[in-house]
């Protein structure tokens, strides 16, 4: 049973941050010009990552800013 747990909370995780980012590639990926977009859609992610680690402690604050490393090298 600890294990089906946290498999799930796995996938709300995942879910949770990979969502802002796929609204990203969907902005790049549509005709209008992008950049303007591009950097705010960018900041939103990373505040709706921020938020969602926020009470993850440091467990949370490394996932996140390995993701932060990963979207700035980007």
């Amino acid at each position: 049973m600890v294990h089906t747990d946290t498999f799930w909370q796995r996938v709300e995780e995942v879910c949770s941050v990979s969502e802002p980012i796929v609204k990203v590639l969907r902005l790049v990926e549509g005709e209008k010009p992008a950049m303007a977009y591009l950097y705010e859609a960018v900041d939103r992610t990373m505040d709706t990552i921020c938020v969602y680690y926020a009470k993850k402690g440091y467990v949370g604050l490394s996932r996140q800013m390995m993701l932060w490393v990963a979207i700035d090298s980007r």
